[in-house]
């Protein structure tokens, strides 16, 4: 059971990731939490795997930490567009309100 088991969260984990970037390249904000349960759960699986089974699956925990990182960079990378947005709009918004004064005083 426990290496079916693992296969099955493992699927799952890598799943939630291709979700995730969804989810960001969507323009939303990924669920973490439920991607963090199922890693959880497997980890679980493989602590009580005797060592040399559980090593079978160190190449797919550095293949979903790799995963993870580039999910990082994707969401800081979003995180700093949308930064650079709101700053364009503020700085529109300043320009508006400079406009609509100054129109005002040319008008008294």
């Amino acid at each position: 059971m426990g290496h079916n088991r693992a296969r099955e969260l493992l699927e799952e984990a890598q799943n939630l990731i291709v979700k995730c970037r969804e989810d960001i390249e969507n323009g939303g904000t990924p669920d973490m939490g439920i991607f963090e349960k199922s890693l959880r759960d497997f980890c679980d699986v493989l602590a009580h795997m005797p060592r040399e089974e559980a090593k079978e699956y160190e190449k797919n925990l550095q293949d979903l930490g790799q995963s993870l990182h580039s999910l990082s960079e994707d969401l800081s990378r979003k995180r700093d567009e949308l930064r650079m947005r709101m700053q364009g709009l503020g700085a529109q918004q300043r320009a508006a309100e400079a406009y609509a004064r100054s129109s005002r005083k040319n008008s008294e």
